[in-house]
């Protein structure tokens, strides 16, 4: 309709209502007195195409579209690390880098300092993405609501948390339900916590292979990796080979690992 009306290509138009700039899905007003049209240069219309369609072109744009803010936030808001390529003051943007770390949370990496030691907006990257955490600044690293948040969306995060924090039962615990090879980011009690060893073996057998020998051949953390029913663990837990008198009461014990052979093979080459 305003295409129409003016004359003006509508990839090169920007419409205003009032102060507010109206978006490409928002319905535009049958009075048009209410809208204020500003015409993009050939420029800014033609990275502003380039960037829509494939964002990592940003990485090819001259300086000063690098510095434009629409052709910025049109990259990063469909693949955030883009943020790389904008121009500094950019990268001090909040609204162009809270667009990136939404889309992708690995694109604080890119943020201006203030940004990265920013509690609000390294939350909202920890969300998007734990593995985040590492380009947190400021001892953000040590503050347990955005720790919480960055090993509930992945486990492995806990590696870039203050020694407190990967020494912290509930937090390690938490970290290896979620991705059962966090454990070798835990420290002091908490990697030896047999909760946290239970857990992380139950979420992923492959992490057997990087417990010390002596828990690796824990009937009890065997049976759990290999997902044996707990009623099965509870009275197997109860054989003890320097309680056994008999041939019988071993087998017993033995025939319940050996009952899962491929997945025991699995482990072992896995170790």
């Amino acid at each position: 309709h305003i295409e129409k009306l003016s004359d003006i290509p509508c990839e090169v138009q920007r419409l205003f209502r009032v102060t507010t700039e109206l978006r490409a899905d928002d319905d535009v007003p049958e009075d048009c007195s209410e809208i204020t049209l500003v015409q993009r240069s050939p420029e800014q219309a033609h990275w502003l195409h380039k960037v829509l369609a494939v964002p990592a072109e940003l990485r090819n744009a001259p300086e000063n579209m690098q510095a434009d803010s629409e052709v910025v936030l049109a990259a990063v808001t469909q693949q955030g690390r883009m943020l790389h390529y904008a121009s500094a003051e950019l990268q001090d943007d909040a609204q162009v880098v809270l667009a990136a770390v939404q889309h992708e949370g690995s694109a604080l990496e890119f943020a201006g300092p203030d940004h990265r030691s920013n509690r609000n907006m390294v939350l909202k990257a920890v969300k998007q993405n734990g593995l985040a955490l590492r380009y947190a600044t400021g001892g953000l690293f040590s503050d347990p609501e955005i720790v919480s948040a960055a090993i509930h969306e992945n486990g492995a995060a806990l590696q870039f948390a203050s020694h407190a924090l990967q020494s912290d039962v509930v937090t390690v615990l938490a970290a290896v339900q979620q991705c059962g090879c966090a454990w070798r980011f835990a420290q002091g009690d908490a990697r030896d916590d047999r909760r946290v060893i239970l857990a992380a073996v139950a979420h992923d057998v492959s992490a057997t292979s990087l417990l010390p020998p002596r828990v690796q051949t824990d009937l009890e953390v065997m049976l759990t990796a290999l997902k044996v029913p707990q009623d099965v663990i509870d009275r197997a837990s109860h054989v003890q080979p320097q309680d056994i008198e008999d041939a019988t009461a071993l087998d017993e014990a033995i025939s319940i690992v050996t009952g899962e052979k491929a997945t025991l093979d699995l482990m072992a080459r896995r170790a």
